[in-house]
């Protein structure tokens, strides 16, 4: 099982920055979910502009790392 943190924002390194962040607390804290070990995290980031038909999701492994 893997945590994934996802975010919305603005400014996309911000968003990077906190859902990382995020994600390796949930790690340290709950490192299992209804009895099963989370083994990683993953982070995604919406980059979507209301006002085009561009979206552009990036999605990046946290934990462990490569």
């Amino acid at each position: 099982m893997y945590y994934f943190e996802f975010k919305w924002w603005g400014v996309m390194e911000l968003a990077r920055s906190e859902a990382r962040s995020e994600a390796l607390d949930h790690l340290l804290n709950h490192p299992t979910y209804k009895g099963e070990n989370v083994v990683g995290a993953y982070i995604g980031i919406l980059e979507w502009n209301v006002r085009s038909k561009d979206i552009r999701l990036h999605v990046e492994r946290v934990w462990p790392e490569i």
